[in-house]
Parts: C-alpha cells; structure tokens; sequence
C-alpha cells in the first residue's frame, strides 16, 4: 500500500509539471506572430480557452469530500478551509504570467486539486483521485469495472484506449481503466 501511495505523489507530481508548463490561450510561433490556442473537444466542438468562474452548485461533474462539493471552474477559495486534513501544497508562476497556480494533496496522495488563478481567485481546473478511499458521487471508486462505470454514468462521450470521457457543461469526468479496471477518475474543467 505504501508503494501505491508513493507512485500516486509521484504521478501527482508529473501532473503538477505537465500543468504549470502547458500553456493555453495565446502564444507565438517561430515568426513572432500571435496564435491563439485552440482544442477540440470530444464532441468536436471548438474551445477557446477562455478560463471563467462557475458556481459549486452549478450543474456539471464534481466530487464530494467531508460534505464539500468541489467543482471544476468554481473558486476553491471559497471551500478550501473545509477541507479536512493538512494538504501537500505547491504552487508555481501561472504559464500565462497572471499569478500563481496551486496545487493541494491530500490523504496521502488519495485525491489532488490543481488550480489556476482568475484575478484573486484560485478556480478548480483539476482534480484527480488515485485510490480506492474516495469515490464519485454517484459510487465509482478505483477498483470498479468498466461495465460499472458505464452503467452508472451511460454511454461515454468518447472511450479511447480505456479512457472513458463524460463531458457536462464545463465539466469532463475521465475514468481511466486499464485491462476493464478503474485505475484513476479525474475531474477536468473545459475553457
């Protein structure tokens, strides 16, 4: 068990850099010219990367810890001294140089909320549970079957090698599994 935590902060770490050093919204290219970022989402829809705030109760995926509704897009500030316990805490310059983004782990590396700055606010844009002592709302925990998330959750916006992507307004909950396992369940928000 022990092994397994370390890996967790270990990948939570990974995340971390993979966070702070992508960068979306607007960038150049090697003639100095101005490029403005955008992905596709899992429906083929064009995103912007236009970061803005949502409200908890706002409907879209979240997850629930000590009766404290997190979402992504919503101002973690707002419910960050409800959380139990003393997080892991980092923080790094926000690639777009508007402030700083955060990073909390907690439980030993059981869940992790990543955050990127709006003004004075800290908005959820990730958060990533790693084992089976925290699950979804709707009962999915690490551990569960491919077929359990589905029959909870229905028929995936996309399903790409074991990845099951469910997108609700700014909201997307991928479930990752491997060999028909839940290995991961991460909370994103869409700019």
């Amino acid at each position: 068990m022990r092994l397994r935590r370390i890996a967790a902060l270990a990948l939570a770490t990974a995340m971390m850099v993979s966070v702070f050093t992508a960068c979306s919204g607007n960038s150049t290219d090697a003639s100095g010219d101005s490029v403005e970022v955008i992905s596709t989402g899992a429906n083929g829809s064009q995103q912007s990367g236009e970061i803005h705030e949502a409200n908890a109760d706002d409907e879209g995926y979240y997850f629930v810890v000590n009766n404290v509704k997190l979402r992504p897009n919503a101002d973690l500030n707002k419910v960050l001294s409800s959380l139990p316990g003393d997080p892991i805490y980092f923080e790094a310059p926000s690639c777009a140089g508007i402030g700083m983004s955060k990073t909390y782990t907690y439980d030993n590396g059981a869940y992790v909320i990543s955050t990127i700055p709006l003004g004075n606010k800290d908005l959820i844009s990730t958060i990533v549970l790693y084992d089976d002592s925290v699950g979804t709302p709707e009962g999915i925990f690490i551990g569960n079957s491919a077929d359990d998330v589905k029959a909870k959750y229905g028929t995936p916006t996309s399903d790409i090698d074991g990845a099951l992507t469910y997108e609700k307004n700014d909201t997307m909950l991928v479930i990752i599994t491997e060999d028909g396992v839940v290995t991961s369940i991460v909370y994103n928000s869409i700019v």
